[in-house]
């Protein structure tokens, strides 16, 4: 893939006053060529996680009717594939396309694992298990008040 260096400027504004420009986030700013990649990417990981989740529920819609099959399945593949794509970081593209865009639009769970996984790995295991502890904790408050906050 040839790389696309275009100059450009991300400027976003709300209520007419400059809130966040490439120019603030300085190296961190990423090139118009990778926000394509992750945006072609999570068009595809979320049109794949939509079409996975259901064949795998359709299939097991037998066993345990209410448990969610296809959402579980479809995190362990993500886990899996983003597994296998970390050995390829070395190409440009991998990270924005496979990684955060393909990966990121098919399941965030991914990420988590692979993050949890590297904590582990650089033996802080206590960080581990407090980012597994508090994602699961926070999370499951955060829908429950998104939930009572909506009746």
């Amino acid at each position: 893939m040839t790389e696309l260096n275009v100059p450009y400027e991300i400027n976003v504004v709300a209520f007419g006053a400059s809130i966040l420009s490439c120019r603030s986030l300085g190296p961190r700013c990423w090139p118009m060529n990778d926000l394509v990649l992750i945006a072609v990417g999570g068009a595809a990981g979320s049109v794949g996680r939509y079409l996975v989740a259901n064949a795998i529920d359709a299939r097991l819609a037998t066993i345990w009717t209410t448990f969610p099959w296809g959402t579980l399945l479809v995190n362990v593949l993500g886990c899996a594939l983003i597994g296998a794509a970390a050995a390829f970081t070395d190409r440009a593209w991998v990270k924005p396309l496979v990684m955060v865009g393909v990966l990121g639009g098919f399941t965030t769970f991914s990420s988590f694992g692979l993050q949890t996984l590297t904590l582990l790995n650089e033996g802080q295991t206590l960080k581990a298990l407090a980012y597994v502890g508090l994602s699961l904790a926070l999370c499951l408050v955060a829908v429950w008040l998104s939930q009572v906050a909506m009746r």
